[in-house]
């Protein structure tokens, strides 16, 4: 497998908010693509992770957008510049 160029990345909206471990909402601009909804999420260790927006239907939670698993470059690269918005927004 050929690597990909990784698209700009930039973060067009944080909202924070505190809520169930949910610490902020993201939208991100990927190459003129706009996605809304990503998560700043705090494990009970106090670590963060990214989660995919999702919405809920039939009380389950289904992600309404994701990276595919063989582009981990990609992957990469949207958690670090969430990441990097949440802590220099603090």
């Amino acid at each position: 497998m050929t690597e990909q160029a990784i698209p700009a990345i930039s973060v067009e909206k944080l909202r924070r908010v505190d809520h169930k471990g949910t610490k902020a909402f993201v939208d991100l601009n990927i190459a003129g693509l706009v996605i809304k909804d990503f998560r700043v999420v705090e494990r009970k260790d106090e670590s963060l992770f990214i989660g995919n927006p999702s919405k809920v239907e039939d009380g389950e939670w289904y992600s309404t957008s994701y990276v595919e698993k063989g582009n981990k470059a990609l992957r990469d690269a949207i958690e670090s510049t969430i990441l990097s918005a949440f802590e220099s927004d603090e």
